[in-house]
């Protein structure tokens, strides 16, 4: 019986090993001033805003995605990005962690002050 309960243990170790992660980014159209809907909004696990003084676009994005790797019991399922500017000069970047895949059809619009727009899906890849 022990022997049995080794074997289930290995089996399962190579199962969960075999699985890959990737991030599989959305191609969005041209102008990239995208933002969540209201309804993908619900989905929302965070939502973090920080200023473009203090990151830039490839930093801030690296923190997201890996915030949602680490994301409790693999709860979180995609990031989005934008970059907002204001009349003042004032700047920052807006992210998102969502608990499930988006789709471009999730996304709407935002005013010409948004750019930079990205997002990404958390995918497993089975070997």
């Amino acid at each position: 019986m022990k022997c049995l309960s080794l074997l289930a243990v290995a089996l399962l170790s190579l199962t969960v090993s075999s699985e890959e992660h990737h991030w599989e980014e959305l191609a969005l159209e041209p102008p990239l001033n995208w933002i969540p809907s209201s309804e993908l909004r619900a989905y929302a696990l965070e939502e973090i805003s920080m200023a473009d003084i203090v990151t830039d676009k490839d930093t801030f994005w690296s923190s997201l995605t890996t915030q949602c790797e680490e994301f409790k019991e693999g709860l979180c399922q995609s990031v989005m990005i934008y970059h907002m500017a204001f009349d003042e000069g004032n700047s920052f970047w807006q992210g998102f962690l969502f608990k499930n895949t988006i789709r471009p059809s999730d996304l709407m619009r935002g005013t010409p002050d948004i750019t930079n727009s990205t997002a990404a899906n958390w995918m497993v890849w089975d070997n």
